[in-house]
C-alpha cells in the first residue's frame, strides 16, 4: 500500500534550527510521496523531486493553535497516497508497514525524544508526549495543537519516531519554547508555563530536571537510528549529562 508523510514550515525554519535538509532527503527515499506546506515563500534545500508535493499559504496567526492546523491540514490533502503520517519537521522514522492495520483505525507514533544530543532520550510524565496517534488512511481532522489525527485509536500497535526538537542549538530551542509556550497560554493551556522561566537567553540543558520535573535520561542504541542522522550526529550534538 501507498504511504507518504505531511508536514508544514514556516520561514524561519533554519534559525529555529529545523534540520528540513535532512528531514526531506530521508523521507523522500522511504516513503511513495512527502507533503509539506509552505507559510510563504520559503527557501526548500530540495525541490523539484518527483514524489515532492508542496503548496504555499498566507501564514495564519502565530498566537493560536491555527498555526498548527492549517498548514498540517492542507498539507494532508496534498498527498495521494492511501495510508498518511502526521509528522513535523524534526521527527524521522522507517517506513511503516501498513498491510496488516485496519483502515478504520489511526495508529501511533511512540516518541523516542533526543535531549542534548543523539546519545541520550529523555523521559518525563509530563511536557514529553511517548505516544501521539498520526498514522491513518484516508482523511482525518488533525485536532488540538496538531499533535494528533481525530479517533477511532488502536492503542496496541506504535511506530517508533526520532524526535530531534531538544538537540538543537539551544538558543534556537529557548526561542522555539517560548513561542510555543506563550501560544499555549493565550489558548488556556497552563501546564507548561513554570518552563518559561528558564527561557531567557540561552536555554541551559543541564537543567533537564527544572524543565521536566522527575525526568529520566536513557542511553540510546545509535545503531536503531536512521543512517541519516547517525551520518550528520555531529549536527545535533550539544550536550551529554
Amino acid at each position: 500500500m501507498s504511504i507518504g508523510c505531511y508536514a508544514f514550515v514556516s520561514p524561519d525554519y533554519r534559525e529555529l534550527g529545523y534540520p528540513l535538509d535532512l528531514w526531506l532527503r530521508h523521507h523522500l527515499r522511504v516513503m511513495d510521496e512527502v507533503a509539506l506546506v509552505t507559510y510563504g515563500a520559503v527557501y526548500l534545500p530540495i525541490g523539484g523531486h518527483p514524489k515532492l508535493r508542496t503548496a504555499p499559504v498566507d501564514p495564519p496567526s502565530a498566537g493560536t493553535n491555527e498555526f498548527y492546523l492549517k498548514g498540517k491540514s492542507m498539507a494532508q490533502d496534498l498527498l495521494s497516497t492511501e495510508w498518511k503520517i502526521l509528522l513535523d519537521c524534526d521527527e524521522f522514522l522507517f517506513r511503516p508497514y501498513t498491510g496488516n492495520l485496519d483502515p478504520s483505525l489511526a495508529y501511533g507514533l511512540r516518541y523516542h525524544n533526543f535531549y542534548g544530543s543523539l546519545e541520550y532520550t529523555i523521559v518525563a510524565e509530563k511536557g514529553v508526549p511517548p505516544v501521539q496517534y498520526r498514522v491513518h488512511k484516508g482523511y482525518r481532522q488533525i485536532i488540538g495543537d496538531g499533535g494528533n489525527v481525530a479517533p477511532p485509536f488502536d492503542t496496541s500497535k506504535t511506530f517508533d519516531v526520532w524526535h530531534t526538537n531538544m538537540c538543537r542549538d539551544p538558543a534556537a530551542l529557548s526561542a522555539k519554547w517560548k513561542t510555543q509556550i506563550e501560544r499555549e497560554i493565550r489558548m488556556g493551556y497552563t501546564a507548561d508555563a513554570d518552563r518559561l522561566p528558564l527561557l531567557d537567553g540561552v536555554f541551559d540543558y543541564s537543567r533537564y530536571a527544572d524543565a521536566f520535573p522527575g525526568a529520566e535520561m536513557h542511553r540510546v542504541n545509535l545503531y536503531s537510528l536512521p543512517d541519516i542522522l547517525l551520518q550528520n550526529r555531529e549536527r545535533f550534538s550539544w550536550w551529554k549529562p
